[in-house]
């Protein structure tokens, strides 16, 4: 009796934490190097290989602080398919905001007893993603990349790469035709910049949980996933922390020298194309009464600084119809909050900022090449063709202003003149901006709706058709795995 309790013991024990001795393994199948950060120390103590994200919690939860958050894959008013991911912060017990690992995980119908229940998607099916995860290296001052991934009988660790991997993955995207990718790790496709990515990064987080509006469920839940709804936290908490973890990679001077060792055009990159999007949206859902505020950085970029333009519900869903946009997988003609539209990355913009604080631009620079394209552009293709114009050297403004001067294409032109016209201050420019938020807010109100409801759906066309959505590796948009935009009616 006493032998058969020491056998069911060591089997659960097992069935929880998989292989005894916890190898992290490399895409090439070798023992993975040493790394400095808390979840790659916290596994290699482990007596055991946490093999799912129960006994990952069971490993962190007395270490670090956690966090649990919550998306609708296929979009909040779309919840039958069961598709939803739990994305988990972790940071010190003395800390709020500053989260050391982030990771995510998913959810799938399951058949209990012929009822289709919300499940953790945790099985060891071979080549099946259990769990993502990235986590702040403190010796290299960048993030490590880690997934958990079945095998048949049990579930591996692989450590996949670093920042400094996806920036040399990605170094080619928009200066070579056809697009070319590194192949170090999956994760460059999405995680573009190097560090933790939101694209609902702005309030309200549309398909998201948030304590002012949870997400609904058309069918029932499992234990497992009851557990987690119980925890889970709003979204505004997790798009604080995803922000503060690109700022800390964007500040570490470990990750700037990378970034400076590339070529000043690749440097440049953030502010003459799109590297990473985020999605914005009217504030208050779609069924909240008659007007929809549309997020300005959608009309006129992420320089314009102005508050939401007004417009008639009515006229927008006009449009709707007229288009014939309509989810893929429902009824509704849109998404929950209005005006779901592609805007430049948070993560670019820090970028930008860090090339102005390093000198390579100023203020006058950065307006003139970002308005040098027809404003309310997003993903602009003649823009991002005027980086190839630039010189690799530090002090490349009087070459590419020689450059451009040879270029027979209107945004060349354009960009020469606003560049060596000393006129065009910054002042000009916000004053400029200022008569076109009036003009447009005149406009709009006035239902004169169609033309800038057109570029919202060209913007969005444009981030699927964009380098960044070509990688085989992984997408940004995730096509097939989310369901974020309405899609004309087939």
């Amino acid at each position: 009796m006493k032998s058969q309790i020491v056998i069911f013991l060591f089997l659960t024990v097992g069935q929880c934490f998989g292989q005894i001795n916890c190898t992290i393994l490399t895409s090439q199948g070798a023992k993975a190097p040493i790394q400095n950060d808390n979840f790659f120390k916290a596994l290699s103590a482990a007596n055991a290989c946490p093999q799912n994200i129960e006994s990952v919690n069971a490993l962190l939860d007395s270490l670090f602080q956690n966090r649990k958050f919550l998306v609708a894959n296929r979009g909040r008013n779309n919840p039958k398919q069961g598709s939803f991911s739990f994305f988990e912060s972790y940071a010190g017990k003395n800390r709020n905001a500053d989260a050391d690992i982030f990771l995510g995980h998913f959810t799938h119908l399951k058949n209990v007893g012929g009822k289709a229940v919300i499940d953790l998607d945790q099985s060891m099916n071979k080549g099946q993603l259990i769990i993502e995860l990235i986590a702040w290296d403190y010796s290299k001052g960048y993030y490590n990349f880690y997934e958990l991934i079945g095998q048949g009988a049990y579930n591996q660790w692989f450590y996949r790469g670093d920042s400094k991997d996806i920036i040399l993955d990605n170094q080619n995207i928009y200066l070579s035709q056809p697009a070319q990718f590194g192949h170090r790790l999956r994760c460059s496709g999405c995680h573009t910049s190097g560090g933790p990515i939101m694209k609902e990064l702005a309030y309200p987080h549309n398909d998201w949980w948030i304590k002012a509006r949870p997400l609904v469920f058309e069918n029932a839940q499992s234990e497992h996933v009851l557990k987690r709804l119980r925890e889970v936290d709003s979204a505004e908490n997790f798009s604080i922390q995803v922000q503060a973890g690109m700022q800390k990679l964007e500040a570490s001077s470990q990750f700037q020298m990378i970034k400076k060792s590339l070529s000043i055009p690749v440097q440049l990159r953030p502010l003459f194309c799109d590297l990473e999007i985020n999605i914005q949206s009217d504030i208050l859902p779609i069924d909240n009464g008659p007007i929809i505020q549309i997020p300005v950085a959608s009309l006129g970029g992420p320089f314009t600084g102005r508050t939401p333009i007004a417009i008639s519900k009515g006229s927008y869903q006009a449009l709707l119809q007229k288009f014939g946009l309509q989810f893929p997988e429902t009824r509704h003609q849109d998404a929950d909050h209005a005006w779901l539209t592609p805007v430049k990355g948070h993560s670019d913009l820090l970028a930008i900022a860090s090339l102005k604080a390093a000198g390579l631009v100023d203020d006058k620079t950065i307006l003139d090449i970002y308005y040098s394209a027809p404003i309310g552009t997003l993903m602009n293709k003649d823009r991002c063709q005027l980086l190839k114009l630039v010189p690799n050297t530090r002090n490349w403004r009087p070459g590419f202003i020689q450059n451009l001067k040879t270029q027979n294409s209107l945004i060349a032109k354009a960009l020469y003149q606003r560049m060596t016209d000393p006129a065009l201050t910054p002042a000009a420019y916000q004053k400029a901006i200022g008569d076109w938020y009036v003009q447009t807010s005149r406009k709009l109100g006035a239902g004169d709706l169609e033309p800038t409801f057109k570029q919202l759906l060209l913007n969005r066309q444009s981030v699927i058709e964009s380098d960044i959505s070509k990688n085989p590796k992984g997408q940004i948009l995730e096509p097939g795995f989310r369901v974020i935009f309405p899609v004309k009616r087939l």
